[in-house]
């Protein structure tokens, strides 16, 4: 499951706005891969995502444009992001 979380953060980050980290939970929520997930899991992960991912994917993926796995972020923060997602993951 924490594969997802590789989610290809891979490209620079836009400066746009984020969407709402209630919004971009309540998004993921809906994916099937983070339906096993606790309500604070999945509110972890949508921190991580608002932290290193593209402003303008996640607004497209929030409003339906995208699909999570092409939420992209930048490259050299790739472990971080598997870090930091894999904790949100076990945390209880």
């Amino acid at each position: 499951m924490t594969a997802v979380f590789a989610i290809g953060l891979f490209a620079l980050a836009a400066c746009s706005k984020a969407p709402s980290q209630d919004a971009l939970k309540n998004k993921l929520k809906s994916e099937s891969e983070f339906s096993s997930l606790t309500d604070a899991q999945v509110n972890c992960i949508a921190g991580v995502l608002i932290k290193y991912a593209k402003k303008g994917d996640l607004n497209d993926y929030v409003d339906g444009k995208k699909s999570v796995d092409q939420v992209r972020g930048p490259a050299d923060k790739q472990d971080e992001v598997t870090k930091e997602s894999q904790t949100c993951v076990t945390a209880k």
